[in-house]
């Protein structure tokens, strides 16, 4: 753990420790009962990583046992550390003595040398521990006065922003406007609309599938409770709700959230970078894999069609040769943001390797394909990066074209019955080495058609 977070608050002396502890809000409170005089055996201090620690030492594993079961029950009658967590570190762990302790309110009893398990429970807690640096806004929903009238109070004093609502069905219409980091509700409140559904409903959404929500109700029934959680709550907590351990939920909670949050984004950024060409931020190789296959099941099932472009820039290994690796790199980022540009909503950009770029357009046929194709090889030979002119041979095939037609043999292959997507990526080659072989800086079409009349669709 990373001790540059710490501050320790030491005391050999168990009553002074109780002085600070009844007078400062503390995070966590390590005692430590060593069965010899020797300081601080077993227990590596670089383990705690908080804002506010106090660590107690004890010498005489004996005769301040008794005492330090008072500290304990002390702790718990304080003002600002009656929710602390308390642990005790131990050399010698035995029945009578956990019982003791934890009787007397300890949080757990860890044997001295077990650095693991204490890491576990200090990490545990710092997290419970953890403020937002902003104002959690909470969604409440609650209809009695009595009660919603002491539960804002309290909430925010402690610092929440929270929006209150009688019925479920307005808070729930809430939630289109507003962005909310925590839901407590009420199962019965006003209106035909439950609590219960008012989570089922946020959880059932892309957005509030791991926003904590709390229930709180009367019904005392655990089958009702059972069912309540399996509906996607959080917790489920029964009246009369002390506010104190509901806060200390909420919190709790919110950290884990916020963790698994953080652990989404950094699996979504991971999945993204995998899926991306570092250099042109167009999509890459793997990407086009899985997204081609989507796109060709897509266009059989509904009778559609789709056309595949096969770029690349002329004579590049000259151009990187001539002017260097980066002035290559510029130029292939210079031909991608003009791909971007030259693409719908619908469209799929990639580079393939190299200087082989490939445009994916869904619901394109081939006399469309081809016109979007002659546009964009014209815009790439206008648009000269860095001064220096370059030029785009295009290979196009299609679907439907492939569907209907034996292709030649010499030139691309046998196409086998399935006609799929390979197939159409194959034709799409062979096509641009033709326009290579032709003269380059020119589009092909994988098929002997009448290109002369198009509508500007794609």
């Amino acid at each position: 753990m990373d001790s540059t977070h710490m501050q320790i608050s030491d005391f050999a002396d168990l009553d002074v420790a109780l002085t600070h502890i009844e007078a400062e809000k503390q995070d966590l409170i390590l005692v430590y009962l060593p069965e010899s005089s020797e300081p601080e055996k077993g227990l590596d201090p670089s383990i705690v990583d908080s804002d506010h620690v106090v660590k107690v030492r004890a010498q005489n594993y004996e005769s301040l046992l008794e005492r330090v079961r008072h500290l304990v029950r002390q702790c718990r009658q304080t003002e600002n550390n009656a929710l602390t967590p308390v642990i005790v570190v131990v050399d010698r762990l035995e029945e009578t003595t956990l019982h003791a302790l934890l009787v007397a309110g300890a949080t757990d009893v860890i044997k001295s040398g077990d650095s693991a398990a204490l890491d576990r429970l200090v990490s545990d807690f710092q997290m419970a521990a953890v403020l937002p640096d902003k104002p959690l806004h909470m969604l409440y929903v609650e209809d009695s006065p009595s009660i919603y009238t002491l539960f804002i109070e309290y909430f925010n004093a402690k610092g929440f922003r929270v929006s209150h609502f009688t019925s479920a069905r307005n808070a729930l219409k809430s939630t289109l406007k507003e962005d909310y980091d925590v839901v407590v509700a009420d199962v019965m409140v006003e209106g035909t609309l439950t609590g219960l559904s008012l989570v089922r409903s946020i959880k059932g959404s892309a957005q509030g599938r791991l926003l904590p929500c709390f229930i709180v109700s009367g019904l005392q029934d655990q089958a009702q409770k059972m069912q309540m959680l399996a509906a996607g709550a959080d917790d489920v907590l029964i009246k009369p709700v002390s506010l104190e351990e509901l806060h200390s939920r909420v919190v709790g909670v919110w950290a884990d959230y916020q963790e698994r949050r953080r652990i989404e984004q950094e699996q979504s950024r991971l999945e993204t970078m995998a899926l991306t060409d570092q250099l042109t931020g167009l999509l890459n190789r793997h990407a086009l894999e899985s997204i081609a296959q989507r796109v060709h099941a897509n266009a059989l099932r509904h009778d559609g069609d789709y056309s595949v472009l096969m770029c690349d820039i002329d004579h590049f290994k000259q151009v990187n040769d001539r002017f260097g690796h980066q002035a290559g790199d510029d130029i292939l980022q210079a031909v991608a943001k003009l791909m971007s540009q030259h693409t719908r909503t619908e469209d799929y950009a990639f580079r393939i390797g190299g200087e082989e770029l490939v445009l994916l357009l869904p619901n394109c046929s081939l006399v469309d394909a081809v016109h979007k194709a002659d546009r964009f090889r014209w815009a790439v030979q206008t648009s000269r990066p860095l001064g220096i002119d370059i030029t785009m041979s295009i290979g196009v095939a299609c679907l439907s074209q492939l569907q209907g037609l034996q292709m030649d043999v010499a030139q691309t292959g046998v196409v086998p019955q399935d006609h799929g997507f390979s197939n159409i990526l194959a034709a799409a080659d062979a096509a641009l080495y033709r326009a290579k072989a032709n003269g380059r800086n020119q589009v092909e079409s994988a098929y002997n058609t009448d290109l002369s009349q198009a509508p500007d669709v794609c």
